[in-house]
């Protein structure tokens, strides 16, 4: 009996003696990602097939041969035993779509995986010059989140340093932990945020980069985001309009391997 890529994979993983959390932090990525792969869910993108087979310390047209595969990709979709590298133009309407860095899985009528850049702290500066540049965002580490079909936009993952966002409570944002955010599409020029769902924001700061703060208050006559820490050991603050790079809605909070 035949056996899919996913079951090869999980097979080689353990024939190496690494968990997929090991695989998941060496090529930093979550390890829903690795699971994903293994249960035949989720595409490997090319690079990603190429540092498997690096870690693996296998040739990568050994790696295709052993899971069943041309070496163009590796598709694991249900059913299928070989992997089609995917064109970003060619993705509407397939099971996977691009879109501004994420890739978008459709798991089921109800759930897509969403893989999306993870902004590690160090990269924080890097990104406010190289936001818009698709070979940068692809590089980036990965984070990934379920969510549904309607759901579909610009995600990114910011990992959450300093205490600004913690003061001991259930709505704290720790440090390390990992911060999910829906880009706001609305032009905050003219438009006011509503900030009933959503209070908790990651502000692009055109100088100073990512900030996670909570937004007390829009003030469009002014141009300004009123904002303020959880942490009472911090002044609240105001940023103008205009050095707001961009902006995420806080959707989702993710805590580190360690605290699992």
């Amino acid at each position: 009996m035949s056996t899919t890529p996913g079951e090869e994979l999980e097979k080689i993983r353990k024939s190496k003696n690494l968990n997929q959390t090991a695989v998941a932090r060496e090529l930093g990525l979550s390890r829903e990602s690795v699971r994903l792969w293994e249960k035949n869910k989720l595409m490997i993108s090319g690079s990603h097939f190429d540092s498997l087979a690096k870690l693996y310390k296998i040739s990568p047209n050994e790696f295709a041969v052993k899971l069943g595969l041309s070496r163009s990709g590796v598709d694991l979709e249900k059913g299928t035993d070989k992997l089609t590298r995917l064109d970003p133009h060619e993705a509407v309407g397939r099971n996977v779509s691009l879109v501004a860095g994420c890739e978008f899985s459709q798991l089921n009528e109800r759930e897509m995986l969403v893989l999306m850049p993870l902004l590690e702290y160090n990269l924080w500066k890097d990104y406010l010059s190289q936001h818009l540049d698709n070979d940068f965002l692809t590089r980036l580490p990965k984070h990934s989140m379920i969510v549904h079909p309607k759901d579909v936009g610009t995600y990114r993952g910011f990992r959450i340093h300093g205490d600004w966002m913690d003061n001991g409570s259930k709505q704290s944002l720790v440090a390390g932990h990992i911060a999910t955010g829906l880009a706001v599409d609305s032009d905050l020029r003219k438009e006011k945020l509503s900030l009933h769902t959503f209070v908790d924001y990651a502000i692009v700061h055109r100088h100073e980069g990512p900030m996670i703060r909570r937004i007390i208050d829009h003030d469009v006559s002014k141009q300004k985001l009123i904002c303020q820490s959880l942490n009472e050991s911090y002044q609240g603050f105001n940023i103008d309009l205009e050095n707001v790079l961009e902006l995420y809605k806080i959707v989702a909070t993710t805590r580190r391997f360690g605290n699992l």
